[in-house]
């Protein structure tokens, strides 16, 4: 393996482990979920091995990462896969839901000039098709004030070329962003964990579980 792919550690196990005792803990058999951005179904293959019959309408618009996932085999789970930009799904999204998720997406699928319209519009959706009692789980990363642009960016050149994909600082939804637009849509905080993601510079995930009240 070259250099280059070995200056980072791109993804860190810890991330998949957050969500998935997150995803444990949350996911009751016979939910009905939204998963906005599956990309090759991690977390379905998680969830099938659990034993939990469960629904899940799986939207990405990444069409190879759909086929991949439609090539898996489930054993309890059903899957449903829709090839689609993600907020026009969930903008004509007329199925009522246990829990919508983002895992690793909402950075694709906001509008970094103006986050917080984003995101208020997104808890206003969710809160929408959501039933009562019902969960949003979002799981992302982002990279704090404390690191400097040009770690970022020497970080985000690397990616690039590493696996030809690399988001730019601006992308990332800060976790008081996503907390306070939350709040004030009528869900409750349910738990939130950070963790540092990167051994080589500070980059952190978080997961947030929030619920409609």
């Amino acid at each position: 393996m070259s250099t280059l792919k070995t200056k980072y550690q791109l993804f860190s196990p810890r991330i998949y482990e957050e969500m998935q005792a997150v995803l444990a803990s949350n996911v009751t058999p016979g939910s009905k979920i939204l998963d906005l951005g599956p990309y090759e179904g991690n977390n379905e293959i998680f969830l099938d091995g659990l034993g939990l019959k469960v629904d899940i309408d799986c939207v990405d618009i990444d069409e190879t990462a759909l086929k991949v996932l439609a090539a898996k085999e489930f054993q309890n789970i059903t899957v449903n896969i829709v090839h689609e930009d993600g907020n026009e799904f969930l903008r004509n999204y007329d199925k009522q839901v246990d829990l919508v998720l983002s895992s690793a997406s909402i950075h694709e699928m906001n509008n970094p000039r103006n986050q917080w319209s984003y995101m208020n519009w997104f808890f206003a959706e969710a809160n929408r098709v959501l039933v009562p009692g019902g969960k949003v789980v979002i799981g992302d990363l982002y990279f704090p004030d404390s690191i400097s642009d040009e770690v970022v960016e020497e970080f985000r050149k690397w990616q690039w070329e590493a696996i030809h994909h690399a988001s730019s600082r601006e992308q990332f939804v800060y976790p008081e962003m996503i907390e306070e637009t939350a709040l004030s849509h009528g869900f409750e905080l349910v738990s939130k964990k950070e963790i540092r993601a990167m051994r080589e510079i500070d980059r952190r995930y978080y997961v947030f579980v929030l619920q409609k009240t």
